[in-house]
């Protein structure tokens, strides 16, 4: 019996400073409505040690996002820096802990975080080696790093990944 309409409006600005070099900004409301199974569906986990439980009580979460961030997209190199900060209403957490164990297997269900902030920095970096290097022809190396803090009513949001970084050869 769950129904939602919802708009979700969205600006966004970009200034090109050179050919190569660009910065931008951007303004999104969000909205997520729960999913059926964060509503009234089971899931045992892969691992064999939690089970989600469902929570009907749900509300759906809403979100202003903002973002600022440059771009450069030179002959060989690509680089893009971010910075980003969102903050949330009725923010849907995923897997709390209840406390309860069935046959085994701590409970978990999504709950409404109130008062969410979710703030971070994000660097990518792309190198083309196939251009300089002709024994490298098609090769590429590249990389990111992502920083990421959230905190709701004060307090650390566990759920959120604190940092990440992902390297390639392609």
């Amino acid at each position: 019996e769950y129904e939602n309409f919802i708009v979700s409006p969205s600006l966004s600005l970009h200034y090109d400073a050179t050919d190569s070099l660009q910065f931008y900004g951007s303004y999104a409301r969000g909205f997520r409505n729960p999913s059926a199974e964060e509503l009234a569906g089971v899931f045992v986990h892969p691992d064999n040690v939690s089970i989600t439980h469902p929570n009907p009580n749900l509300e759906e979460e809403d979100s202003h996002s903002f973002e600022l961030g440059a771009r450069y997209e030179g002959d060989y190199t690509r680089f893009n820096v971010t910075t980003y900060y969102n903050r949330y209403g009725n923010f849907l957490e995923s897997n709390v802990a209840t406390g309860e164990v069935v046959d085994g297997l701590a409970v978990q269900r999504t709950e409404n975080a109130a008062d969410t902030e979710i703030y971070g920095l994000e660097i990518k970096a792309d190198w083309e080696l196939g251009e300089q290097y002709s024994a490298l022809a098609g090769t590429s190396l590249g990389g990111s790093f992502t920083y990421s803090r959230g905190t709701s009513e004060g307090q650390p949001l566990d759920s959120i990944e604190p940092w990440k970084a992902v390297g390639y050869l392609g």
